[in-house]
């Protein structure tokens, strides 16, 4: 795995403060981030670092440290399972067009990196690639 992917990794596993965890500890589900198939869904923001792909912080305003709002910002969209083991994962992100190529690597490959390691013994796939977007699917071995 490449060091920026680990990084990234690292940082959306996190519960500490900047940590996706710990964003998605405070975050309504099922709200503007809608339904994906029968699970709700939460958005989880981040600014990130448009170079390398790199992700800096996961947070909302104005929560944010100044020095990141300096930062572009996107954001991955996680659908949450509350039926059967309260498992979640990315099911879609989207390119940020101010990202560079190495960047959108980057941050996709994080977010396979991090299905595969939380919510699957088999890892995600790619289920639809519309232009800059992918739509990914998740599953998980009870």
């Amino acid at each position: 795995m490449n060091p920026i992917v680990a990084k990234n990794l690292e940082l959306m596993m996190s519960s500490k403060e900047g940590g996706m965890q710990s964003l998605l500890a405070s975050e309504s589900i099922g709200g503007n981030a809608g339904k994906w198939r029968k699970c709700s869904c939460a958005a989880t923001n981040f600014h990130y670092d448009p170079g390398t792909g790199e992700i800096k912080y996961f947070g909302n305003s104005p929560a944010i440290p100044s020095e990141m709002l300096k930062l572009p910002s996107h954001y991955f969209r996680i659908a949450v399972d509350y039926v059967n083991s309260r498992r979640y994962g990315i099911v879609e992100y989207a390119h940020p067009r101010e990202a560079s190529e190495l960047a959108r690597k980057n941050l996709e490959e994080s977010v396979k990196a991090y299905n595969k390691a939380y919510c699957s013994k088999a890892g995600s796939r790619v289920e639809k690639r519309k232009k800059n977007r992918l739509k990914l699917f998740w599953h998980y071995k009870a």
